[in-house]
């Protein structure tokens, strides 16, 4: 999840470089209205630029700062640091946790204090 994290946030700023190094920041003078100076400017360029700016100034550093926050939990190894990931179902079941009492625990008792059978 970290390094999904990670590779988004490089990817919308990668994304926002590469519209800056086209030359597309002109176009956005189209949004508003007026004609970028010397061009006829294209809306759709426009869009894109402004998308990745958004894009890149919002949400990567957003991306950024989780990925680091959760890389942060799982060295410390703080509980429940990976409680959001995919993979923590697979490792629990993986553990064993198919609901019976480990071996050595005491046994479940209803309410009259009897023992009741594994599985109920």
């Amino acid at each position: 999840m970290t390094r999904a994290l990670a590779l988004g946030a490089a990817l919308l700023a990668a994304a926002l470089v590469a519209c800056h190094l086209l030359g597309l920041r002109e176009h956005v003078s189209v949004l508003s209205g007026t004609a970028p100076p010397g061009s006829a400017g294209d809306a759709t360029l426009g869009v894109a630029h402004a998308l990745a700016w958004f894009g890149g100034v919002i949400v990567a550093p957003i991306l950024a700062l989780a990925a680091g926050v959760l890389a942060l939990l799982d060295r410390l190894g703080v509980a429940g640091a990976r409680a959001a990931s995919p993979a923590a179902p697979r490792q629990q079941v993986a553990a064993g946790a198919t609901g019976e009492p480990p071996a050595g625990a005491p046994a479940r008792r209803d309410a009259a204090g009897r023992a009741r059978p594994p599985g109920e």
